[in-house]
């Protein structure tokens, strides 16, 4: 069954865009096996903190699950979690079962 796992991150006001430009470019994720697609959305309409949403869709929990538990993902992780002065506050994982999707009955002009 398809998922989508959202990684809410929230950072200090004025950092979220910075923190989203981290995800403009491919890394690891793109090429893994499962993987569908990755967005990165933003929204400093908070007073207090920026909050950035990396969503990624899989095919599958498990092609995620290893993905996630491979070298080179828990490595990148470490990293970010090593920065000094970080502008990151915290974060947050949810796991969605996709249940039903829909797409333009005509394609776009």
């Amino acid at each position: 069954m398809p998922v989508k796992l959202v990684n809410t991150i929230r950072t200090k006001k004025g950092f979220g865009e910075a923190v989203a430009q981290r995800f403009a470019t491919p890394k690891s994720v793109a090429s893994a096996q499962g993987f569908i697609r990755m967005e990165v959305l933003i929204n400093e309409k908070n007073h207090d903190y920026d909050e950035v949403k990396i969503c990624t869709n899989w095919d599958t929990k498990s092609d995620f699950n290893a993905w996630f538990t491979s070298e080179e993902a828990v490595n990148t992780h470490k990293r970010v979690a090593k920065e000094e002065d970080s502008p990151m506050l915290g974060n947050d994982v949810s796991i969605y079962e996709v249940k039903y999707e829909h797409y333009p009955a005509v394609p776009a002009k």
